[in-house]
């Protein structure tokens, strides 16, 4: 499982290398997420999974990351190649958040 701590996405978000998606309920999600971050929650997931595109970088963060990696195993059974896992998720962001 490709993984990258808190800090490490910041900066990749930074730079612009990919896609941000935040499995959290959308509740959770507006309570705070990071900046251009999508919205597929994983009660909604097995419906919307193909909104993902397979052709860049797909960060999947969730609040503790556990629900992040069981999407990033699910992800990877279907084909995507370019999913990584962030670890600690949300609970150890420490960049803005957008309400």
């Amino acid at each position: 499982m490709k993984s990258v701590t808190t800090e490490q996405l910041r900066q990749l978000i930074h730079l612009q290398q990919g896609l941000v998606l935040d499995v959290r309920e959308a509740w959770e999600f507006e309570e705070g997420h990071i900046e251009g971050a999508v919205n597929i929650p994983t009660s909604q997931f097995m419906e919307r999974f193909e909104e993902i595109p397979k052709n860049e970088n797909v960060f999947i963060i969730c609040e503790h990351a556990v629900r992040s990696k069981r999407v990033y195993h699910f992800l990877e059974e279907m084909g995507y190649e370019k999913i990584v896992d962030v670890a600690g998720g949300m609970s150890e962001w420490e960049g803005a958040i957008c309400l």
